[in-house]
């Protein structure tokens, strides 16, 4: 079981406290944004959430797709279903390049061409779809009870920043078995 409430972590597995107000992470000036839409992907949105966004400027995001029990499906039915939808901003954005008047389309036209504002033939190629963390993420805090004291203790013996604890959460949630398009083991 895991509690959180105002900087605090319950990770009922070893019953220790954990506080979270210990790590110190500033947000660097122009970052504001990529930090945001980060705090929702690992906050707000489970693996059944694909966020279809600009990979450039993350305050673009065009639609959010719900695609219910989507660990039970192909991953070749799910990359059908996104495709279908990139296409369809690739094309909008596309169309509105080429509008002479972009105010006579659509309401979705109009929609994208209000949240993307100028250069929709670049935004046309900076589509990209990413799935959301929110339960492998929280999944990742209630295992990482079993380890943080020893993390930390490692950490803090070798007079490295406590802060690196937390990179399993970001890297793979403490998924033993993960592995990354890189090869690196989780």
């Amino acid at each position: 079981i895991l509690f959180i409430s105002q900087g605090l972590v319950h990770a009922g597995l070893n019953r220790e406290l954990h506080t979270l107000s210990h790590y110190n992470f500033p947000t660097p000036l122009g970052l504001e944004s990529k930090v945001k839409f980060w705090k929702k992907i690992y906050s707000e949105y489970s693996t059944d959430h694909y966020i279809v966004h600009d990979n450039k400027d993350l305050n673009i995001v065009y639609e959010v797709v719900y695609i219910k029990n989507s660990s039970k499906l192909s991953n070749r039915v799910k990359d059908l279903k996104l495709t279908k939808v990139k296409k369809k901003y690739k094309n909008l954005l596309n169309k509105l390049a080429r509008s002479k008047n972009p105010l006579t389309l659509s309401n979705d036209a109009k929609r994208v061409f209000h949240l993307v504002g100028e250069n929709f033939k670049k935004a046309s190629r900076q589509i990209r779809v990413q799935v959301g963390q929110k339960n492998r993420f929280r999944k990742g805090l209630e295992k990482s009870g079993m380890f943080n004291s020893k993390i930390n203790r490692i950490i803090k013996n070798a007079n490295l920043p406590i802060e690196l604890g937390v990179i399993p959460h970001v890297e793979s949630s403490f998924q033993i078995n993960a592995y990354s398009s890189a090869g690196a083991a989780g």
